[in-house]
């Protein structure tokens, strides 16, 4: 597997994530396997090789923690960081969730959101997930399938638009995922909330 990091990407890291300004420079230590590391390249490989090209967020998201933990393996940021601890504030936390709340349709990035709270992608993405308990992405995909089952339930859209309405661009992508959270097809629980 071959990971590329646009070096642009890495020195925005540094000074957003490990509140170190300046350059950076990952350090050669021969090859090393790193699970963590192969497990989020094989994620964004998975989801671009999906049939709509994948979720934004969930790509920016493994790819900001994909760069994270290259600096934090391969560089020697780790010496003067001083990470955010905090999460959002109530205003940043009730905007972004209004959000995504009326978007969930749209393909969002991870920087469309930030932006909404005047946040740094990476700083968004720690406090999101402090404040809500969750990444941004797994709760655009909570409310995605919440959605899709007032749909199911409510109306006699064909799954296909089901998928298509709440976002998905893969009707196939969309009943895995509904699967995963459910334990049921789209018609499967369509079949059980209407008896």
């Amino acid at each position: 597997m071959h990971l590329y990091l646009p070096d642009k990407l890495l020195q925005q890291s540094a000074t957003e994530e490990f509140n170190c300004p300046g350059s950076v420079e990952l350090q050669q230590r021969g090859l090393q396997d790193d699970p963590m590391i192969a497990r989020m390249g094989r994620l964004v490989a998975q989801e671009i090789q999906a049939p709509s090209g994948g979720s934004q967020m969930m790509l920016d998201s493994v790819s900001l923690a994909l760069t994270v933990r290259m600096l934090r393996t391969w560089s020697r940021l780790t010496e003067c960081s001083d990470l955010l601890t905090s999460g959002l504030a109530p205003w940043q936390q009730k905007r972004t969730i209004e959000v995504l709340q009326s978007r969930y349709a749209d393909d969002l990035s991870i920087a469309d959101l930030a932006a909404e709270a005047r946040l740094s992608p990476f700083h968004f993405i720690r406090s999101f997930k402090r404040s809500v308990g969750v990444p941004p992405h797994q709760y655009l995909t909570k409310i995605r399938l919440e959605r899709a089952c007032v749909l199911l339930e409510t109306t006699n859209l064909a799954i296909t638009d089901v998928a298509f309405e709440t976002g998905y661009q893969s009707p196939a992508h969309f009943a895995r995922l509904f699967r995963r959270h459910y334990g049921l097809t789209p018609t499967a629980y369509r079949r059980k909330a209407r008896t």
